[in-house]
């Protein structure tokens, strides 16, 4: 599994969500490199890692990465998702495989009719991109239309930096993961969580952005209650990629809920 390492201090590995890779935590990355070694994959199918020999689904990413949190030593280390990375770390906790975890706005609890609306929102934001992929760079370059490439997906969308705008876009377009997992994401049961009496080995705060319009957030209640005593926390002014909205709020989460929390759970 392709990935990156920076940092120094307890381990903390970053779960990147839906068509994104590495390079979707860029905002993030210079706020937590003072404060944990992060190890920050990209995920079967996405960015620089093949696609696995399994058709993609949690399950099977989940297996990948518990395969490489052993293989790197891991096991038992921090962990913060977003989105479909964020349903991984809630997977990971479910194992018993993670130390603490953040879950931003994690994937897998929706309902009903919301399946239908994540579906549009995202096939519709894809064709767009792929409609306009040969302009991506140009697009990318203006705070204007590139909030018009996030404005479903962030508050604050022209404010996001113009690189981290085009990889994530491009991103999106090209993995051959995308389109399988999104069309499996959408038609899975909801994530299960800890069983009746379970209480998670390590602590679990999930977090959502207030003006989430993609994974609504009355989710997040299902989410929590997924995985009994979890933290739940609303982050202001941010819509679902809340690390790029919030990135200082996010970082000062992770930070709070990870650094002490992390040396104490760190593997070995």
């Amino acid at each position: 599994m392709h990935h990156i390492r920076l940092g120094h201090g307890p381990d903390l590995l970053l779960l990147h969500g839906l068509g994104s890779s590495h390079r979707g935590w860029a905002p993030l990355l210079p706020l937590l490199e003072p404060h944990f070694r992060l190890t920050v994959p990209d995920l079967p199918g996405f960015g620089r890692t093949p696609l696995p020999p399994a058709p993609l689904s949690i399950p099977v990413l989940a297996d990948a990465v518990e395969g490489f949190m052993d293989a790197q030593g891991l096991r038992g280390a921090a962990v913060a998702g977003f989105s479909m990375g964020g349903q991984l770390a809630l997977e990971l906790v479910r194992r018993g495989a993670a130390g603490p975890v953040v879950a931003l706005a994690p994937g897998g609890f929706w309902m009903g009719w919301e399946r239908a609306w994540i579906a549009g929102n995202i096939s519709a934001g894809l064709a767009m991109v792929r409609a306009i992929k040969p302009m991506l760079p140009a697009v990318a370059a203006l705070p204007a239309t590139r909030a018009l490439l996030f404005a479903q997906f962030c508050a604050r969308p022209w404010a996001v930096a113009a690189d981290v705008a085009h990889d994530e876009a491009k991103g999106e377009a090209e993995a051959p993961g995308t389109d399988p997992m999104l069309a499996q994401l959408v038609s899975a049961p909801m994530q299960p969580g800890l069983e009746a009496g379970e209480a998670p080995r390590a602590p679990v705060l999930i977090a959502w952005g207030r003006e989430d319009r993609v994974l609504l957030p009355s989710q997040a209640p299902r989410a929590q209650a997924a995985f009994p005593g979890s933290r739940l926390e609303w982050v202001a002014r941010a819509g679902h990629y809340i690390h790029w909205d919030q990135p200082g709020e996010v970082a000062r989460m992770v930070r709070l809920h990870c650094g002490a929390q992390a040396l104490l759970a760190a593997p070995g």
